[in-house]
């Protein structure tokens, strides 16, 4: 009976043929269904306040379990056996194949980013901790290359030769004990061969130019014989390219050197020639020393007008970094009616009229035909640099900026507050300022603002059988245990507004679930749910109608039911007593509100407002007295002495129910009060086909075992439901 996934045990309390024990990774009826690796979710309905992504969730809800298999099929984009994991973009390799990054750089996690140092994307930030440090996941380049796919190739980079700065300068301080072997010098990452103790500057400079981190630099040893003596040596290194500020060179030594060394930066001044300190480098290190743009294709500097390629000092030189001013006074012609595009690089002009330009003299950037900063900016004559206008950008305000938000992967900083165009997971067009995100489709909006909603093959979000929600707005639609609203917020998280989901329509029926268009009271609201009613039927019963769930809302659930084969299990009862002499009240379950009654009303009336409920299928009121055995005097719902208490026996909804609630009461009299009380707490079950069935995912539809069928919500009699809690007499089946 159990299969190969479980063994059948006696339970206390359950049918003497007893239940199927499944082992883990299974479930079911018969343990026949496999369930899927979890992980922490992507997106859930928020537990508590600013409280989500909880663990062990199936598939991380980004992904569909195959129930034969154990096996999470992921949506595009996410992998990991649970789906934990956020794919990085992929692009074409040197080796002509699509691959991850390119194949100039590795995927690595928010956690990996924190630790990841290569001085140009990554500095070592720091150890990440959240729910996502070890699920968002993006490129950590290779030098020559950048973009969220390591695509682009990268352009030189210089200092900006119209304006002024000091170069980095640090110290190195030497005084030996033992004066043999030497050290290593390490910058960026990079780490020199062998320096002897004894060593000249013209070796040292020599080991530093020998590291790809090192562009030129200048070395004086500016006192003592060598780098390192018994007397002290103090060792100058002014680095030249790249511009700083820069990170302190560190070292390690080798052989038997020992003494006091030490390296000296940020401003600190030396201890063997204390008149001699350290200085913070303030040149630029821009990409095309901040007067050119870059043709990514080619990683090529396309210079403006009066820029060349310099030496790295502002004289002229094959560095291509356009740092190199060797023109000034330029004739320059405005137009204000044009169009421009960037083609390789290049910002090029098409006038849109024949309208003559003005023609002027300037040092500022500016595009041939059209002006100064491309007549989306002002120059600034200090600097020579274009100040863009809003919604513009580059070194001549010559592309549409796209938006700048907290990142998604990379360096992200506490609660994601490092920000990037794009969130550093798209790529900006600049001919329209809009963010082409991943080409996954899990980044949406103009900057990839949001992690979108899965879409179907017919691009609905959510199947069309869901709504799409930020955390923010599913927690307005987390229920408790009870089933009822929980009122809890998701406000503060940086994700609040960022992450999305969807939040399954929920069937109107026995044990309602409820989504945004059932929140209402109003009597439109709830005639709109019937009419949209059969979207929800499942069949062949009447009341077979259920909700839809799963990640992106495809699957349909079945519908749910007391456990026949347990034991000494009751209905939720709840009773209440109102004192009042006149006057009309309404009653509200699960957030569904009956039309108004008025405080004499019989107990059959009662009893049909609450059914009419779409949270509510059938109930018995009665109207007794304070031993809750003998009947009220009258058949009133309200008494003018308290002395009736109106019992309400829930038949259809099961398990611990919420109280009714008293709403919109306009009663009066003397000694007005209300109360709601809980006499017994429900106990049935309320389980997907009664657990004596397996669930079809796909139709929604119970499969009973044999001897169970759909029942009137009791063991007892067959009915519509759609459930599999009705014992059936004429099958032997329902004796076990």
């Amino acid at each position: 009976m159990c299969g190969s996934g479980g063994v059948c045990i006696q339970k206390d309390g359950n049918s003497p043929s007893g239940v199927c024990s499944c082992f883990p990774g299974f479930y079911g009826l018969d343990c026949s269904l496999r369930l899927c690796p979890a992980g922490n979710a992507w997106v859930d309905f928020p537990s508590a306040n600013d409280v989500a992504h909880g663990a062990f969730t199936e598939c991380s809800n980004q992904g569909r379990c195959d129930r034969n298999l154990g096996a999470c099929q992921c949506r595009a984009g996410f992998t990991g056996p649970a789906c934990e994991l956020l794919k990085c973009p992929t692009g074409v390799s040197w080796r002509g194949h699509t691959e991850q990054c390119s194949g100039h750089g590795r995927c690595i996690t928010l956690r990996e980013a924190g630790e990841h140092v290569d001085h140009l994307h990554f500095h070592g930030a720091g150890s990440y901790s959240g729910w996502d440090e070890d699920m968002l996941a993006g490129c950590a380049c290779q030098p020559g290359w950048e973009g969220p796919a390591c695509s682009l190739r990268s352009c030189p980079k210089g200092d900006d030769p119209d304006t002024a700065g000091t170069d980095e300068v640090q110290l190195f301080e030497c005084t030996c004990t033992t004066c043999s072997g030497g050290v290593r010098f390490a910058f960026r990452g990079d780490t020199t061969l062998d320096v002897p103790f004894d060593a000249s500057d013209d070796l040292i400079r020599h080991r530093m130019l020998q590291l790809a981190t090192v562009g030129d630099i200048s070395v004086r040893i500016a006192f003592g014989t060598g780098m390192c003596s018994g007397s002290g040596s103090l060792t100058e290194f002014t680095f030249l390219a790249p511009g700083g500020p820069l990170a302190p060179l560190s070292f390690s030594t080798y052989g038997t050197l020992a003494g006091t060394l030490g390296v000296k930066a940020g401003g600190q001044y030396s201890l063997v020639l204390p008149h001699l300190e350290s200085a913070t480098g303030t040149r630029e290190h821009a990409e095309c020393s901040g007067r050119g743009t870059c043709d990514h294709a080619a990683g090529v500097c396309r210079c403006l007008p009066g820029f060349q390629s310099s030496d790295g000092r502002g004289n002229a030189g094959s560095r291509g970094d356009c740092g190199h001013r060797y023109l000034s006074g330029m004739s320059v012609t405005t137009r204000p009616s044009v169009a421009f595009s960037t083609v390789a690089g290049v910002p090029t002009a098409f006038p849109l009229d024949a309208t003559p330009g003005v023609v002027g003299l300037t040092d500022c950037p500016f595009i041939p035909g059209v002006g100064v900063c491309a007549n989306h900016g002002a120059c600034d004559a200090a600097t020579n640099k274009c100040v863009c206008d809003a919604g513009w950008q580059g070194v001549v305000c010559h592309q549409k900026a796209c938006g700048v938000i907290k990142k998604w992967v990379g360096e992200v900083g506490l609660a994601h507050a490092n920000t990037a165009e794009c969130g550093g997971v798209g790529a900006c067009d600049h001919e329209t300022g809009v963010c082409r995100c991943d080409a996954y489709g899990v980044f949406s909006d103009s900057s990839c603002q949001a992690l979108s909603c899965p879409a179907t093959g017919s691009s609905l979000e959510c199947n069309g059988t869901g709504y799409c929600r930020s955390l923010q707005e599913l927690a307005a639609f987390s229920f408790s245990q009870q089933k009822a609203l929980a009122g809890v917020t998701y406000t503060a998280p940086w994700d609040a507004q960022r992450i999305y989901g969807c939040a399954c329509k929920r069937a109107p029926s026995v044990d309602n679930r409820f989504h945004a268009d059932y929140l209402a009271a109003s009597a439109a609201v709830q005639r709109g749910a019937a009419r949209e009613a059969s979207l929800y039927y499942r069949g062949p019963y009447s009341r077979a109608v259920s909700d839809f769930w799963g990640f992106d809302c495809a699957l349909r659930r079945c519908p749910s039911g007391d456990d026949p084969a347990t034991r000494r299990d009751r209905n939720e009862q709840q009773k209440i007593v109102c004192q009042a002499t006149s006057g009309t009240f309404t009653l509200t379950f699960r957030e569904n509100t009956t039309l108004a009654m008025n405080y004499n009303d019989r107990a059959t009336v009662v009893a049909y407002r609450l059914e009419q409920l779409f949270t509510l299928h059938r109930v018995e009121v009665s109207y007794v007295q304070a031993d809750l055995q003998t009947a009220a005097a009258a058949d009133s719902f309200c008494s003018s002495d308290s002395s009736t208490v109106v019992l309400v026996d829930f038949l259809s909804e099961f398990g611990d129910l919420p109280l009714l609630q008293l709403t919109d009461i306009d009663l009066a009299g003397a000694g007005k009060a209300t109360a709601v009380v809980e006499v017994f707490p429900g106990s049935k079950e309320d389980v997907e086909c009664s657990r004596q069935g397996v669930c079809n995912e796909y139709t929604g539809v119970c499969a009973c075992r044999d001897g169970f069928g759909s029942s009137d919500d009791t063991p007892q009699a067959a009915g519509d439901r759609g459930d599999c809690t009705w014992r059936n007499p004429l099958d032997p089946g329902s004796a076990r």
